[in-house]
């Protein structure tokens, strides 16, 4: 009888052992469910994307004011930097874009023309400079200086707007007296590369294909100034850059691109970084 009741106790002991052990084990595995199911739910999730066509001369100063437009207010922020004529030509055949941010009033004119956009403003301006390679055996310390023989000069075409500006002030100067029109026409003459936009301007330089070439300020960072050294020409106070930006018409998220022109032009972090890159706010 001893027996039987000692064998029955140590029944029942070994399955409430049993029992607990495996409630433990399942609480265990739903606990540890419920922990990777809450971590999920806590990631951030991207449901709003932001396609902005901007300046090739904003590269710098637009990726980091982004990044920072991304970081607060969790959306994802697409850029397309090209010369301002190559992003309007784009806009125009039919681009998808919320934001354009353009070189020059140009392009924006027109595309207000067109009713492709509502209305602009003008967020900063820039100047031209001569950047001039550290290496190169020409002293150059004005525009005339570009008018030496055998000079390697590099500029943007004529529909670039650093271009266009370029061309202008060499009329202005024309005009002032301050160049003749035999220096207009040998500083043509020594160019010998037009490109499709600023940054491949700069780069002729910055490879030493060239011994000068004629920028924005702003794109002559803290690291080209290693190669390429900053020459700003009283010739070029003439012509300054006005860079529009506006809402596209056919945006699909007006609410957003309007929020992210906003912070480029009124906020803290928008205005400090576009002065820090040397641009001129209006």
């Amino acid at each position: 009888m001893l027996k039987k009741t000692v064998s029955l106790v140590l029944g029942v002991l070994i399955m409430c052992f049993a029992f607990t052990g495996c409630s433990s084990a399942n609480t265990g595995n739903i606990s540890a469910g419920n922990e990777i199911s809450s971590e999920k739910n806590t990631e951030v999730s991207v449901t709003e994307e932001l396609n902005v066509f901007a300046a090739a001369s904003l590269t710098e100063s637009f990726t980091e004011i982004a990044e920072a437009f991304e970081q607060e207010n969790n959306v994802k922020v697409v850029l397309n930097f090209a010369g301002s004529q190559a992003l309007y030509t784009s806009i125009d055949q039919g681009a998808e874009a919320d934001v354009f941010a353009s070189a020059n009033t140009k392009y924006m004119k027109q595309l207000t023309e067109s009713k492709m956009v509502g209305d602009s403003n003008i967020f900063v301006k820039n100047g031209l400079v001569i950047g001039v390679m550290k290496d190169s055996e020409f002293k150059i310390e004005s525009l005339k200086d570009l008018t030496q023989e055998g000079l390697i000069l590099v500029a943007a075409e004529d529909s670039v707007p650093v271009g266009n500006y370029f061309y202008k002030a060499l009329d202005n100067a024309l005009e002032a007296k301050t160049l003749a029109e035999d220096d207009k026409e040998k500083i043509l003459n020594n160019i010998k590369s037009k490109e499709v936009d600023v940054k491949s301007v700069l780069s002729k330089v910055l490879l030493k294909e060239a011994d000068a070439c004629i920028v924005y300020k702003t794109d002559v960072t803290e690291a080209a100034k290693e190669n390429v050294n900053i020459v700003e020409s009283s010739d070029f106070d003439s012509v300054i850059a006005e860079y529009p930006i506006a809402v596209m018409e056919n945006s699909k998220n007006k609410e957003l691109a309007n929020k992210f022109i906003e912070f480029v032009m009124n906020s803290e972090k928008g205005k400090e970084t576009m002065e820090q890159y040397g641009f001129i706010l209006p």
